[in-house]
């Protein structure tokens, strides 16, 4: 997926103001994380993870076509 380098800047600024602290710091040569970057992002990947999981488990568990009972209670 293609982002633009000033849409990336722009995401990294809104998400350093949510969290209050710098999580890159931006050189002449190019940008690395900070300790709070290297956090953000392993709790980033765990989140990534969890999800990914998540949609497995459910397409997993989804019923087939033409198999799903009703019933009514009265």
């Amino acid at each position: 997926m293609y982002k633009s380098t000033a849409s990336v800047s722009r995401a990294m600024s809104e998400l350093e103001a949510v969290f209050g602290t710098a999580l890159v710091e931006r050189t002449r040569r190019g940008t690395v994380l900070t300790p709070a970057g290297r956090l953000v992002l392993t709790r980033a990947d765990r989140i990534d993870e969890e999800l990914s999981s998540a949609a497995t488990n459910l397409a997993r568990n989804r019923p087939e076509p033409g198999s799903e009972v009703l019933g009514a209670l009265t």
